[in-house]
Formats: C-alpha cells, sequence, structure tokens
C-alpha cells in the first residue's frame, strides 16, 4: 500500500472512532461508551483512553448511572432572600394593577425634602391627631392622670397652635379646632369633678340622708347637686361628640356621690355597682 493509501486509511479509522465516541457519548448511557475517548489536545485527533463515566462526567457534568441532583457538587443558584422574593412580589402586583410608574425622566423630582410645604402640613396634622387620640384615650376619671399629663398636654397643644396659625390647610384647620374642642371639654369636665369630689369629702360614708344631728359643713348640699346636674346635661349639649366621655367622668362621679347621699338623677339606674 502506498503512502497515500496508509494516510487515507489512518484518517477513516480516526473519523470512524470519533463518530463512534460520539454515538456513545450522545446515546445517553455513558457506560457503552468505547475505551477511547477523543479529547482536545495540542496534536488533531489525538486519542487517549479514559473511563467511560469520566468522559461522561467530563461531557455532561455527571455520570448517567446516577440522577443529576445526586451527582452535582456544585455551588449552585445564590438562594434569594425573603426580602428580595417580597419586593417582587410586591413589584408584580404593581404592575399587574397598572400602580407602577413609568421610567421615564419626570420633570419633578420623585422625593421631596422634608422641609417642604407639603410635608411640614403633613406633620403637623399627624402630630395634631396624635394630640387629639392621646386626650381621647385617657381616663377623664382619674384626677391623678390629669394632674401627670396636664402640663405636657398644654404646652404640646400651644406650640401645635402656634405652628398652626399660618397655615392655610383645610384639614389641618379641622384638626386643630377638634383639638381645641376637646381640650375645652376635658377643662370644664375636670372643674365639675373637683366640686363633685369637695362634695363627696363633705358627706359621711354611709348613705341615704345624714341625721339631722349630724353637722353639714354644706348646708345647701341639694343645691350644689342641683348645679351639677344641670352643669352635667349642659356638658352633653355642648359637647355632644364627646358625650360618652362626659358620662364616663362626671356621671361616674355622679354615681359615687350619690352613694353617700340620696337623690334624684334620670340617669341613676346606668350605673351599678
Amino acid at each position: 500500500m502506498g503512502r497515500r493509501g496508509h494516510s487515507r486509511h489512518a484518517n477513516s479509522q480516526k473519523t470512524m472512532s470519533l463518530n463512534a465516541w460520539c454515538r456513545a457519548i450522545f446515546s445517553g448511557n455513558g457506560l457503552h461508551a468505547g475505551r477511547t475517548a477523543l479529547l482536545g489536545s495540542a496534536r488533531p485527533y489525538a486519542p487517549r483512553t479514559v473511563c467511560p463515566g469520566q468522559a461522561a462526567a467530563r461531557f455532561h457534568g455527571h455520570a448517567h448511572h446516577e440522577p443529576p441532583h445526586f451527582a452535582y457538587r456544585g455551588d449552585g443558584l445564590p438562594p434569594i432572600a425573603c426580602e428580595q422574593i417580597q419586593q417582587m412580589v410586591h413589584m408584580n402586583e404593581r404592575m399587574a394593577q397598572g400602580k407602577l410608574a413609568s421610567m421615564r425622566p419626570s420633570a419633578a423630582p420623585l422625593r421631596e425634602a422634608e422641609c417642604n410645604v407639603e410635608g411640614h402640613r403633613i406633620e403637623l396634622y399627624e402630630d395634631l391627631k396624635e394630640l387629639h387620640d392621646t386626650v381621647m384615650a385617657a381616663n377623664w376619671h382619674d384626677s391623678i392622670l390629669l394632674t401627670m399629663n396636664a402640663d405636657l398636654w398644654d404646652g404640646t397643644l400651644a406650640r401645635l397652635k402656634r405652628m398652626a396659625e399660618d397655615v392655610s390647610d383645610m384639614q389641618v384647620q379641622i384638626m386643630l379646632s377638634k383639638t381645641l374642642e376637646i381640650f375645652d371639654a376635658l377643662y370644664k369636665v375636670e372643674d365639675v369633678q373637683d366640686h363633685i369630689f369637695e362634695l363627696i369629702e363633705e358627706l359621711p360614708h354611709f348613705g341615704g340622708k345624714p341625721a339631722t344631728e349630724t353637722p353639714l359643713a354644706a348646708g345647701n348640699i341639694d343645691k350644689h347637686i342641683k348645679h351639677v346636674l344641670e352643669r352635667y346635661a349642659q356638658l352633653k349639649q355642648e359637647h355632644p361628640r364627646y358625650t360618652a366621655k362626659i358620662q364616663d367622668s362626671v356621671g361616674y362621679s355622679l354615681a359615687i356621690l350619690r352613694q353617700r347621699y340620696t337623690f334624684s338623677w334620670p340617669e341613676e339606674h346606668k350605673y351599678f355597682y
């Protein structure tokens, strides 16, 4: 055989071995691969003997005789944090509802400074509302609580009132009016309760009207009680929004007074002990 025929025969053997190796690799079963695998080297078509499982693992990343998730030894994808998942879900919901702003440039800044006029109004409104809610949630019948917190509330109200005088926002002015009204109701309730407590101190601890020989510091006790009842009804008419607070404070004090001294009262059966 000549040199040309010998070279042609060698090239055909190399091509056949390459085709056989490719068929063995891509058939899905690395165990049937030939003992010869052609790997890239400096010489083209340079044969090197390797293990079939090793050849399949180098090509696919794992051997076919075991599941890929058992043979894989890599780090995998980085885990997604819970905050990122919540952010993606929230962004998807906003996009689905059409609430996501477009990414085109805007003439106005997306975030304004805290010293702008709108931010100042919102902060003032929230401070007034917080003060109003704090006074509303307080126990107006507790004289100790009112004594400890009245000065703090008065100072906060004076500061917010001074700041709200120059603000023309409607919501701020409405909340300021509500806050001033609840403070007026609180002051009136506190005055009536102090008078009732003074009457209670003058009466004995037993119920019913005292005997004729029992001295009373206030000889006109019936007249005092009559004025207190009139003032109680007047308070509920002046501040109908805070009727429940007036009943829980002045009404409760009147019920305690009625335990010491018997008098007629339209709401005498609302309080039981």
